[in-house]
């Protein structure tokens, strides 16, 4: 009977808008307001004690880490490498930017964690530019969304950070388990942007030149070994997932230097404030800032960045990028 008034608590705080938090808290303490009326009563010091023992984990400390990791990698720019690698790998095929869009998300997974993280990483500097390319903007916002899904699957996971702490399980294991799952699903939804773009005859990029190649690579090298620095450390017993975390962190920091560097340093800095900000308040000040900001950042990023040459010539020549290299 209790345990029925319980849900019923939790089902209408749920629906008049309360965080599923709170809401979970304010059923449970109702359950346990409830069981004084019966014969075995639970204490309330229970409700305090359950609180502090659930946030006493060292594990769940890496999951704001894991996020400010993909917040630096999208203002620091070490996202645009990222997506760039795989532009001279994959834009030449059928599908075109599609395509780097489904290999720059699992790029991006090996560090953010985060499907939200990468889709928000991704989806600002690919979307714009597919719709210069005259992709259907609900086809790129579709093939931007379903990549970014393997987020939580490619380690390392957030979801899985959560998962081991909850049931005490290795959080090793988790993330080695997760390699599989995630490259197949990466491959297959690959498979299917590259059958879709050809039945439909959407544009793609000219094949990159040899020194285009080497140039991406070389310019991206570095990021695409972090995946390998941050679940290496866990999995071969290095570092704890919050030290790996943290490892994430002061690594993209480091790459993402180097950018600044050339860049100047007053706006970025300026950006990695705002993104520890961001990290530190919830996350909700995106969602309140998000209009003018966003856009901002939006029209920076897709300004300063260069996919290569259109190949099917469709469109008009202002309808194609700005020329503007990579840092």
């Amino acid at each position: 009977m209790m345990l029925a008034a319980m849900l019923v608590v939790l089902l209408i705080f749920t629906l008049l808008g309360m965080e599923i938090a709170w809401a979970i808290a304010l059923s449970c303490f109702a359950y346990i307001a409830l069981s004084q009326l019966t014969d075995n009563p639970t204490a309330f010091a229970l409700f305090a004690q359950q609180m502090t023992v659930g946030l006493d984990s060292f594990v769940l400390v890496s999951v704001p880490l894991f996020i400010f990791a993909g917040e630096l990698m999208n203002v620091c720019g070490v996202t645009q490498r990222l997506v760039r690698v795989a532009a001279v790998i994959v834009g030449h095929m059928h599908g075109g930017l599609a395509n780097v869009g489904v290999v720059a998300n699992f790029l991006m997974s090996g560090i953010s964690g985060s499907s939200v993280a990468d889709a928000a990483a991704t989806g600002t500097v690919l979307v714009p530019e597919m719709k210069r390319r005259r992709f259907p903007g609900e086809f790129a916002c579709a093939v931007i969304a379903c990549a970014a899904t393997v987020g939580p699957i490619i380690p390392p996971s957030i979801v899985f950070l959560l998962l081991a702490s909850i049931v005490n399980v290795s959080v090793g294991q988790l993330f080695l388990a997760g390699v599989v799952p995630g490259v197949l699903m990466s491959l297959f939804m690959f498979l299917v942007t590259w059958w879709l773009c050809k039945k439909r005859n959407y544009p793609r990029e000219e094949r990159a030149t040899p020194r285009e190649v080497r140039i991406a690579l070389a310019d991206g090298v570095l990021a695409l070994i972090a995946p390998a620095v941050i679940v290496g450390s866990i999995v071969a017993g290095i570092a704890t997932p919050t030290e790996s975390a943290a490892i994430a962190v002061g690594y993209t920091l480091f790459l993402g230097l180097v950018v600044l560097l050339a860049r100047g340093l007053v706006r970025p800095i300026r950006q990695v404030t705002a993104a520890l900000v961001e990290i530190g308040g919830g996350g909700g000040d995106r969602e309140r800032k998000g209009g003018e900001q966003g856009q901002e950042t939006r029209t920076h990023r897709a300004g300063t960045f260069h996919l290569g040459r259109h190949r099917m010539g469709e469109g008009r020549q202002g309808d194609l990028p700005s020329q503007g290299g990579m840092p």
